[in-house]
This record gives C-alpha cells, structure tokens and sequence, in this order.
C-alpha cells in the first residue's frame, strides 16, 4: 500500500511547506518501511527512532512559526557513515571504532540541516571504505525507504550500485560539492555521490549541496549550479550524444541500438585503448593514497585491523613515489582525450558493467579517475533481467548541461515533447 514516503518529492516538499503534511507523518512512514524490509537495519550503520521522532517533531514546530523553510525541509536524507554528523556514531564500518563520536557536522551535513532536511540515519560501508561492500544506501533508496541518499566513493562504484538497484546516481564536478568532513582515502578522487529514485531529484539535493567550504581544497566559491532549473528545462536545440564502445560486445550492442533511436543525434565512437589504463591506473592512486590515509588506523589499531586492509595498506606503501605520479598523469592525458569526443557531442555516454562480460573500460571508473561529472540513468535491462544503467559523463563544469541532457534523453526515450 502506498505510503506518503511514496509521493514523488516535489510533491512531497509542497506538502511539508504548505503543512498538508508533516514530517512526523513522513518519519513513521520510513520507520515502518525500514522495519518491513527481511533483513531489518543490516544496511545501516546508524538509525535512531526517538531521536528521528525528535528531529521530525521540531521541523513541525519549526514551521508553525511562519519561519522560511529550507529546500529540503522535513525530507529525510540518507548518508552513509563516511560523513560526519555532530555527536552521531561513526563506525566507518570498523567495530574498533563503536562508541565513537563526530565532533562537527561534515560540510554536506551542515548544508542538509541547512536546507531542513532530516538526519537520523547512516547506511552502512565496508571497513574504512576498504573492499566491496552491500550498496546500502543505493538499495535502501530502490526500496522506497529513503527518497535522498549521499556517499562517497574514488572508484566509481557508487554510479555503479545506484545502476544495479535501478535508481539514479549523479557525481558531480570535482569540488562542487565539498568534501569536509568525510573519510578520505583517496583525496584525489574521492567524490560525493547523490541517489534518488528520480533524475529531477538528484538534480534538487545537488543544488543544496553544491556549496563553497575552505575546508576542502578543491572547493571553489561558484555561482549555483541551478541543476533542478536544468532538469525542467529543454535544451535550446537536440542535443548530440557521442556512444563511448570497447571490447564487450553485448554492451556495444545496446550502444549501437541506442545510438540507432536518436538517428544523427548520436554516434558511436570506439575508445582508444590507451583508456584501458583507467582501471589499473586509477587502482594505483587509491591504493598509494589509501594507505597514507590509513596508516594512522593501522598505527592506533594494530591487531584489531582486518586482514583486507593490512594487504591494501602494504600494496599501497609498495607503489613507488614514480609509478604514482606517473598514475597521476594519465589524468590529463586521459582528458584530452575526452576533450576531442566533447567537440563533437554535447555528452558522451557509456553502457555500464553487464554480469559475464568481463573487460573494456567502465564509465562510471572512467568519470571518477577523470574527474568529470557524471550520472547513471537506469534504463535498461540486463540478460539476466538486473537493472542496466547507462552512465552520461559530461566536461568539468557543465554539469547543468548533463542533468539537462539526461532529462531530453529520457523524455525522448519515453515519447515525450521536450
């Protein structure tokens, strides 16, 4: 049975705002769903149901004193225990760590509360974001449990498992949304992560987020980047979209036919095979990274450490100081190349991962080592009937001009008037 949680969140923030809702009604609701679910709280690594009631009760109180609400006010938001939220348990999925408290509000929590936005519950991750781990957040948005969610991930794979649960997933540009106060361990590529179960939304909590915070060194002080204007707005004229191919045949199959429904608005282009470097070399950075990042943890927690990040700090310390710059350098040179595909195309995009077929370059890999905006459309379908997304990765910067390319893609797909 449908639930208010259940309303699409422009419909839901009207309600919050003009009070035909209210956000204790909307925390029982995710109460209720979170407690149906068979596996219960094994995705979360932190949920509070009296301090949830407590939070909702006071954006109640807050707006029956006529105050400007925020974006976001009364809607839950989901962040996985990589941020820090002041006085809240931070696990990082490392049971040394239980009892631990942040101290502040990392700059993406400070933003949410700003926005009135509910915070009572952290999606768990693997130790100390080492290794693959249950998509928590991505799945506990697919089930309806959460309409936001926010992590973090160097590698990708935070598109990757918003593919998988069939909801969307957008990185924005490097350094729109600032990274202060999250589990760094690999500041080069470490990004934020927004899911939704809708692109409109995604769009929404990424104006909220996209802020200026001195703590983190790549943030810049820009204009907003108006995303949720984009994602209502149709292009000036059809966009053109450039189909990346590699070495997978059934995933260039679904390029090529893809490619086939907008006609002369799109073509394939075959990558170089220099772009194969984007899986080892990127592996490279997070690990060299990872293991300064980490040695402090090996250092206070010497027998307490898994096994599996004892190995990734010693392959990381393993790298020399020249095959890591080296990695590093790819960076450009990898872009320039995206740079000559963007000439000729508004966006370019790329068929993700499909189960038994290995090899070729993944797009959400090749947009977090590039650093280049990006989002995850579900769309398709696998062999094996999974969710298959197709990722959208744009220039740095234009990341309005991606929400807005991905909006036309889906109406078109949809038959729908731009």
């Amino acid at each position: 049975m449908a639930q208010i949680i259940d309303l699409p969140l422009p419909v839901l923030r009207e309600r919050l705002a003009k009070g035909a809702a209210r956000s204790v009604e909307v925390t029982e609701a995710v109460l209720k769903r979170i407690a149906s679910l068979e596996e219960g709280t094994a995705q979360l690594a932190w949920l509070d149901e009296d301090y949830a009631r407590r939070v909702a009760g006071s954006r109640d109180a807050f707006r029956g004193r006529a105050k400007a609400l925020g974006a976001l006010h009364g809607v839950p938001v989901l962040v996985d225990d990589a941020f820090d939220i002041a006085r809240v348990p931070m696990t990082r999925g490392f049971a040394a760590l239980e009892g631990a408290l942040s101290e502040r509000d990392s700059a993406v929590a400070s933003s949410l509360r700003a926005a009135g936005a509910q915070l009572f519950a952290k999606s768990a991750i693997p130790a100390l974001r080492v290794g693959e781990g249950d998509p928590g957040a991505a799945s506990l948005v697919a089930r309806r449990c959460f309409p936001l969610a926010v992590c973090v991930d160097a590698d990708g794979g935070a598109l990757r498992s918003a593919a998988l649960s069939g909801v969307f997933g957008y990185r924005p540009s490097a350094g729109m949304v600032p990274r202060t106060g999250l589990l760094d361990i690999a500041p080069s590529l470490d990004a934020v992560t927004l899911l939704a179960g809708e692109l409109g939304n995604v769009a929404a909590l990424g104006d909220v987020l996209a802020t200026f915070d001195a703590g983190d060194a790549r943030s810049e002080p820009l204009p907003k980047p108006r995303l949720d204007d984009a994602s209502r707005t149709p292009p000036p004229m059809a966009p053109t979209i450039g189909f990346l191919t590699d070495g997978r045949e059934n995933a260039n199959a679904a390029a090529g036919e893809l490619a086939g429904l907008f006609g002369e608005r799109a073509f394939k282009v075959p990558l170089p095979t220099l772009f194969e470097e984007v899986g080892p070399q990127g592996e490279r950075v997070i690990k060299a990274e990872g293991a300064k990042c980490l040695k402090p943890f090996e250092r206070r927690f010497t027998d307490a450490l898994p096994d599996r990040i004892r190995t990734f700090i010693t392959e990381g310390e393993a790298i020399s100081a020249v095959d890591y710059l080296r990695a590093l350098d790819f960076i450009p040179v990898l872009r320039a190349g995206m740079t000559e595909i963007f000439a000729r195309c508004n966006v370019a995009a790329m068929i993700g991962p499909i189960a038994g077929e290995g090899g070729g370059v993944s797009g959400e890999s090749l947009a977090a080592f590039l650093r280049l905006p990006a989002v995850t459309l579900p769309i398709l379908e696998a062999p094996d009937g999974k969710p298959l997304g197709v990722t959208l990765i744009a220039r740095d910067g234009e990341d309005a001009r991606l929400i807005q390319t991905a909006a036309w893609l889906l109406q078109t797909l949809n038959g729908e008037d731009a």
